[in-house]
């Protein structure tokens, strides 16, 4: 029973995040242009720890990033373009 719930929930994941589709090919994530707030959630989508997503911001190795009133802020469709 534990296996079945674990695949179906594997499988839930994965059309949600539209991973085995083809890249580019109609994906369309309504929240990319959404704000992401801070330098700990960008290092999230960025697959790095909070202080690693920190220096990177601070040394300007991410494009499209912009500090405002003193707290990091990026979208995650300007990222992606990063990790692309």
């Amino acid at each position: 029973m534990k296996r079945r719930i674990r695949k179906a929930a594997a499988g839930r994941a994965r059309k949600a995040t539209g991973a085995g589709a083809p890249v580019g090919v109609g994906l369309a994530f309504p929240d990319d242009d959404m704000p992401i707030w801070g330098a700990e959630a960008i290092g999230v989508v960025l697959n790095r720890r909070p202080r690693q997503a920190y220096h990177l911001l601070e040394a300007g190795m991410v494009p499209g990033a912009k500090k405002i009133g003193g707290t990091w802020m990026s979208t995650k469709r300007k990222l992606r373009a990063l990790l692309d």
